[in-house]
């Protein structure tokens, strides 16, 4: 899902459209230094972002001249605690992506049950983030009523999580089955009636 949030990025600022871009991380701090001068603000591989949950916004413009990247604002990392579990506690979307011209909003929610290894212990700390409400119901709540466009991800490393370890394949793939047919049926409910 993150590389077809990326196609779908590419393609918006090949068209050439104005992009406004809000992204949160729990487990980096994405400081602008980490950032490469490009003109898609890439994250640089020779400086990788470091632990501790951030958010940045920027924005796109493939009619800019010298096109680079444009980051309007920083907010989190290691000295704010708080960070890595903001976007799971209050719902947020990791990815969101304004259209300024067309007057849409794309948005980009992580739904699984996958913990980060790098904040597994904020989670420990606040059992009040991680609960299948929280986790799975609430986001997908946000992202149904938020946007004009809605990503929902489930993906391959759905149960992998501490709580799952003593999980059998046979039970985690039942699960998994089951909140698919679950999300679906929450999106079929939202999708327009056909007239009889």
């Amino acid at each position: 899902m993150q590389q077809l949030w990326t196609g779908l990025l590419a393609e918006l600022y090949r068209a050439p459209l104005t992009l406004e871009i809000t992204q949160r991380v729990l487990e980096y701090d994405m400081r602008p230094q980490n950032h490469n001068r490009d003109a898609m603000c890439t994250v640089s591989h020779t400086n990788p972002p470091r632990q501790g949950g951030s958010q940045i916004n920027f924005r796109l413009d493939a009619r800019a001249a010298p096109l680079t990247c444009n980051l309007t604002q920083y907010r989190g990392g290691p000295a704010q605690s708080s960070w890595p579990l903001l976007a799971e506690c209050r719902a947020l979307p990791d990815l969101e992506m304004m259209v300024p011209e067309a007057d849409v909003l794309f948005l980009f929610y992580r739904v699984d049950a996958n913990i980060s290894k790098s904040v597994r212990p904020a989670f420990r700390q606040s059992q009040h983030c991680r609960t299948p409400e929280m986790l799975f119901e609430r986001r997908i709540d946000a992202a149904l009523e938020a946007a004009d466009a809605a990503v929902a991800n489930i993906g391959v490393w759905y149960g992998r999580g501490a709580e799952w370890a003593s999980t059998t394949p046979d039970r985690t793939a039942e699960r998994y089955r089951a909140d698919v047919r679950h999300l679906l049926g929450r999106l079929n409910g939202l999708a327009p009636q056909a007239d009889p």
